[in-house]
């Protein structure tokens, strides 16, 4: 699947019909594009296109079952967008820290928790004579 069909599929997912051009603002891509997009995914069986009974210009599009069972398997994007984040902290920072070994189903071996932080010292309190 192409990574642009996946925006489609979540964005319908998580927000529902949505028109060629409330799709294309919500993708930040022309409306052109949307238009493509969502038309070969209709033809792929991913989208149907639904016309609006009070005002027939309006056409919405939503996700055939099979494209939501398509969207409900894609990565969390969330996840995706957290760890390209911190792929890219680490290379800029010179490479892997192994502290920072990665997302459990990269480093198989790196703890489910973080290890808890150092204990920190408190403060004493210096009583200062007047």
């Amino acid at each position: 699947m192409h990574h642009g069909q996946g925006r489609v599929l979540d964005a319908l997912l998580r927000h529902g019909p949505m028109t060629v051009g409330e799709l294309a603002a919500g993708l930040h891509v022309a409306q052109p594009t949307a238009t493509v997009m969502a038309q070969r995914m209709r033809s792929a069986g991913l989208l149907e296109r639904w016309v609006d009974a009070e005002d027939t210009r309006r056409v919405s599009l939503t996700l055939t079952s099979r494209g939501r069972v398509a969207a409900q398997a894609l990565p969390d994007p969330e996840r995706t967008r957290l760890r390209l984040l911190l792929e890219g902290l680490r290379d800029g920072l010179g490479g892997a820290d192994p502290r920072f070994a990665g997302f459990p189903e990269e480093n198989p071996d790196a703890p489910a928790t973080p290890p808890p932080p150092p204990p920190v010292h408190p403060r004493r309190r210096l009583s200062i004579a007047r």
